[in-house]
Parts: structure tokens; sequence; C-alpha cells
């Protein structure tokens, strides 16, 4: 399975000149196949998606999409990709980050603030000064 995917992978980008994109916006097939790398139980193959969504797959689109699948992952895949999303710096991802603060999950919970620090706006300096002084050692 990780041969097939990561031959996918690379088959979509050769075939679209080395990019994962055309123009300023990642295309759905891309956008979806690392959606499914990021669902992967395997971690290297979620490391490989969370390489993508940092450095090759652009735009607001893939941004929110990404977004929107937090929900749906175990705590370790939400704590990646909250991070991911972070180093992106798209302030699209910025609700869908807030809606982690609330994990029951430590691992998530310090993964979102950390997102929160390269997303966030005035509001929330308050929030992440109170987590710093009061949080759980991780969210610390």
């Amino acid at each position: 399975m990780r041969m097939v995917v990561g031959l996918a992978v690379f088959s979509l980008f050769w075939l679209q000149g080395g990019r994962a994109w055309s123009g300023e916006e990642a295309g759905d097939e891309v956008i979806e196949m690392i959606v499914q790398l990021v669902k992967e139980q395997d971690r290297d193959m979620r490391g490989l998606a969370f390489q993508q969504i940092r450095e090759e797959i652009p735009g607001e689109r893939a941004t929110k999409r990404l977004a929107a699948v937090l929900p749906e992952l175990a705590p370790e895949a939400q704590a990646g990709l909250l991070e991911a999303l972070g180093d992106r710096r798209d302030a699209a991802a910025r609700p869908a980050v807030l809606e982690m603060l609330t994990s029951k999950q430590d691992l998530v919970r310090a993964a979102a603030l950390r997102a929160l620090g390269n997303l966030g706006t005035e509001a929330e300096v308050t929030l992440l000064a109170e987590q710093a002084a009061q949080g759980s050692p991780p969210e610390q």
C-alpha cells in the first residue's frame, strides 16, 4: 500500500510539472490524495502528508479541506495535522484550530496551542498566556 500511494503522489506531481498544483491553488485530486495520506495508520505515510501540507500544497481551499478532517482523526494524527496547519500560517485554519482547544487529549490541545501561536490574532494573546501559565505540562 505504501509503495502504491507513494508512486501515486510522485506520478501526480510529475504530471503537473514537478509541483503539486497548477496556479496558486492545489487541485482537488491532489488535496484528496493528501487527505487520504493524513488518514493513514502508517506514521511514515502521515509524515509524508504533513511535509506536503507544509511545503507543497498551497491555497486557502486546501487549508479548509485539511482542517475539516481534524475531527475524524486519531489524537496523534490530529496533533500532526495541527502542527502542519500552523506551519502553513494560513488563517483559514484558525476556526478549526480553536475548536481543537477543547479536546480531551493533552497532545491535541498542546498542538492546537502551538498552531494558534502562528495563526492567532490579538484576541488569542490572553488565552495563550493563560495556557502557558496554567495549562497542563504539554500545553505549557
